[in-house]
């Protein structure tokens, strides 16, 4: 089990975030809290894991931000004011389907074009479903655009816990009003910015590029006990060996006090959860 000393070097290692986002959280929180609003904390998408600090390459995940987009809008629709921290690029509330849509089809076979050289729907059932189905959100999504909503990118691995930690520490004036939903695929290994070479690593004609990677420290944890104590917290937790999944779950919620585990197996993510 990690100890606190390797969170707090993990922070203090880090780079700095080129964007401080205290102030546009605080304010955000604030403003629901005083209203007596609950807010909700979703996190999504995969986080990355640079191999050099000039970034050229890095190891990733399969995690689209689907779920995390979707629980983001269900939440929207309940009365939460939503604080979405999102991978850049990952699927968005309100138009995550269209998302999925089209990265399977090509855009040729889902629009035509008119004689005034606009865009139309063709006769697509797929997207006209979609449409259909959305026309009848719009009340959520209207309460989103009237200040419900705000959303706070990252790419990096560094990026994610860093303002996961400001939003968190923010939630405290909350108290028990507030919700961290944590659907976000966090990379469970990482390589510490001080040994990231500063370039691009060079391609070579003998030998194989060999990498030691750390074990990223749990924050559950510290987001349960320390940041945010008083707020419900939810985690998920991804396997592929369905004998592991119980006792992965179950050790979780022993170590770290989380209120909610979600577990579910890959294969049949998308059906069924534990």
């Amino acid at each position: 089990r990690l100890t606190m000393s390797s969170v707090e070097s993990f922070f203090q290692e880090a780079p700095p975030l080129k964007v401080d986002i205290s102030d546009t959280v605080d304010s955000f929180i604030k403003k629901h809290t005083t209203r007596g609003a609950r807010i909700a904390v979703v996190t999504s998408g995969g986080t990355t894991v640079p191999l050099e600090r000039q970034c050229v390459r890095f190891i990733d995940n399969f995690s689209k931000g689907t779920r995390g987009a979707l629980s983001a809008e269900e939440f929207l629709a309940h009365g939460y004011a939503v604080i979405l921290l999102g991978r850049s690029g990952s699927a968005q509330p309100f138009v995550c389907d269209f998302q999925e849509r089209l990265s399977m089809e090509s855009l040729v076979n889902e629009f035509d074009l008119t004689s005034h050289n606009t865009l139309s729907l063709s006769g697509s059932a797929g997207l006209q479903r979609l449409f259909t189905n959305k026309a009848r959100s719009l009340k959520t999504l209207e309460s989103a655009k009237n200040g419900m909503y705000l959303y706070i990118p990252y790419t990096t691995l560094f990026q994610y816990l860093q303002q996961l930690k400001i939003i968190c520490i923010s939630l405290r004036q909350c108290q028990n009003y507030a919700i961290v939903y944590l659907a976000a695929a966090v990379s469970d290994f990482y390589i510490p910015w001080q040994e990231l070479p500063e370039h691009k690593i060079q391609s070579r004609d003998n030998g194989a590029l060999k990498l030691e990677l750390q074990m990223t420290p749990k924050m559950l944890g510290v987001i349960k006990k320390e940041w945010c104590p008083e707020a419900m917290v939810v985690s998920f937790k991804l396997e592929t060996d369905t004998d592991l999944l119980q006792s992965k779950m179950e050790t979780a919620a022993r170590l770290y006090g989380i209120d909610m585990i979600i577990g579910n197996i890959l294969s049949t993510r998308k059906q069924e959860v534990v």
